[in-house]
């Protein structure tokens, strides 16, 4: 079993540096947040008798590195598997044994539902956390006040979450970016419908947003 788990734009780097030697027979998995691009690109790159079956265990902090890790990581996760099509049964099947001996509940999906379900439930709060400590920091600048110092909780848990591996999140948002941007259009209609709201103090409607 070969794990990938490291930033998106070095899958194709690391697969043509190991590609020759990987066993006959072996399961190759990765850890990535995005699947449609990285699962055709090493399908083109190793030979046919390696499982190439991708993993996404939904799981982790905002910190980076083996020494993040703990026990109870992937306990009662979500891992998401998304074989490629010539990954054998009888290896999806291991792999998935070996994901829920770590804890985690597994599914199978395809990588185009994948994508889209991640843009929606981990890639765009990660995106908007980042533009809201920019935003922040940037008015900051403006106006000389210690604002951080005032946070909340509110404020505290985005920084939190900003504090995420800045290459693992720009690799994510570039490699799904068709989903993204989507949603981005998606979430700005969304603020602009609020703001009407709020600029005609609209309390009823504000209530029921």
């Amino acid at each position: 079993l070969i794990i990938i788990a490291t930033p998106l734009s070095s899958y194709k780097e690391i697969i043509l540096k190991i590609k020759n030697s990987i066993k006959d027979g072996a399961i190759l998995t990765d850890v990535g947040s995005v699947k449609k691009k990285a699962i055709s690109m090493i399908e083109k790159n190793i030979p046919k008798n390696i499982s190439w079956i991708s993993s996404h265990p939904i799981s982790g902090t905002e910190e980076s590195g083996p020494e993040s890790g703990f026990s109870e990581l992937f306990k009662n996760r979500w891992c998401i598997l998304t074989p490629s099509k010539q990954a054998k049964n009888k290896d999806i099947k291991l792999l998935e044994a070996f994901w829920k001996k770590m804890g985690s509940r597994v599914d199978i999906m395809g990588a185009k539902e994948h994508d889209y379900i991640l843009s929606i439930t981990s890639h765009i709060p990660h995106l908007i956390a980042y533009n809201i400590v920019n935003m922040t920091l940037n008015i900051k600048k403006k106006k000389d006040k210690d604002i951080i110092k005032y946070s909340a909780g509110g404020l505290r848990d985005f920084t939190r979450v900003a504090a995420s591996n800045p290459i693992m999140w720009r690799d994510i948002f570039i490699q799904n970016r068709e989903n993204t941007s989507r949603m981005i259009d998606e979430f700005i209609g969304s603020l602009k419908d609020l703001k009407k709201i709020i600029k005609k103090n609209e309390q009823k409607k504000l209530e029921k947003r």
